[in-house]
């Protein structure tokens, strides 16, 4: 602040305005940014109903079918497989 100061005179003191800088705009997209969300929750909120939904009926669960082949140690590759003709 500038203190100015006369003969006789009182003190007089000047108040400069206050400048918007880098902050303050950071301040105004972040309001903005969360309007715009509660804008978004409004509209996925009216997408609900008043009333429960209807339960589910409880999963079944039923025993899994025996891979083909049957169990047992892995076969070999056939021998002539990995020979080339010549």
């Amino acid at each position: 602040m500038a203190r100015t100061r006369g003969r006789g005179e009182r003190e007089v003191v000047v108040e400069a305005p206050p400048q918007n800088d880098a902050y303050t705009v950071i301040l105004a997209i972040s309001l903005l940014a969360t309007l715009a969300g509660l804008i978004f929750v409004a509209f996925d909120y009216s997408d609900y109903s008043a009333k429960a939904p209807k339960p589910t009926p409880p999963a079944s669960i039923s025993q899994p079918a025996e891979a083909p082949g049957g169990g047992g140690p892995p076969q070999a590759a056939p021998a002539e497989a990995g020979k080339t003709p010549g």
